[in-house]
């Protein structure tokens, strides 16, 4: 029974969670990794989790809930007209090749490197955001150059993944500063995290298979208990971002990003 008990607690505990997660998603095009991972490494030991497999289920539920919230964000987005189809293939074949990659970089790059390098990009990006608040008449208004594009996104689809997120704290701060509209960057980005955050999973599902001693109510690294909990109420959550995002001027939505990207700074150069 204490599997079973251990589990409902952390399924409950994931459900307001998953309201946050799922607004933030809809809001600003993210899945969500960067608040789950931390929430699933202080949720997960409850489970039986041992301090070796941690990290790695905490990434691996991350992404696994992230393709429920960023499905449900990009299908609003959709929904309300904000998703650039003409402009995903593209995206996508970047972001899938730089996901690829970081399987084979991943024993190469330290850690610590790794999370350097994206604060300190983070930072830039956050404070060009906040002191560039010109409103976007057009998602044209800078030519799109496909090679820039693919390799820009090859870089943000491997890092994402070596990180494990979904790309879109990187993604919509680049589209936007290339002149796309911040509803537009947002809903791109959702819509491209689902296939980011599937990938990654599947590498987590498909490896932790053959590991033992993983808890009970587990798929290869994923806790389906966690994943299910912030499911649950992200589904709801996220089209009410979805729709913030599309009533909201630009300048207000670069401020939202702005100062997400500065704590995500501050929290990896600290902590």
């Amino acid at each position: 029974m204490v599997p079973v008990s251990s589990a409902l607690f952390i399924l409950l505990c994931s459900l307001p969670v998953g309201v946050l997660v799922g607004a933030i998603s809809g809001l600003l095009g993210i899945g969500g990794g960067l608040v789950l991972v931390p929430v699933f490494y202080l949720l997960l030991p409850l489970a039986g989790v041992q301090p070796d497999y941690l990290m790695t289920m905490s990434l691996a539920s991350s992404l696994a809930a992230v393709i429920i919230t960023s499905l449900s964000s990009c299908l609003a987005h959709a929904r309300l007209g904000n998703v650039p189809w003409q402009n995903i293939p593209l995206l996508l074949s970047g972001l899938a090749s730089g996901a690829l990659m970081a399987g084979y970089l991943a024993a190469l790059i330290p850690a610590w490197f790794l999370e350097l390098a994206f604060a300190l990009f983070a930072g830039a990006m956050s404070i060009r955001m906040w002191l560039d608040q010109r409103q976007a008449k057009s998602e044209q208004s800078k030519p799109y150059r496909k090679f820039h594009v693919l390799v820009a996104t090859t870089i943000i689809g491997g890092v994402s993944a070596l990180l494990g997120i979904a790309g879109g704290t990187l993604l919509v701060p680049y589209l936007s500063s290339h002149g796309m509209i911040m509803k537009r960057a947002i809903g791109a980005s959702a819509c491209c995290g689902i296939i980011v955050a599937a990938a990654g999973t599947l590498g987590y599902i498909s490896s932790g298979l053959q590991v033992s001693h993983l808890p009970e109510f587990s798929i290869g690294y994923v806790y389906l208990p966690a994943v299910l909990g912030i499911a649950i109420t992200a589904l709801f959550s996220a089209p009410l971002g979805a729709k913030l995002a599309s009533r909201w001027p630009t300048r207000r939505l670069k401020k939202i990003v702005a100062i997400m990207l500065l704590l995500v700074a501050v929290k990896l150069l600290l902590f």
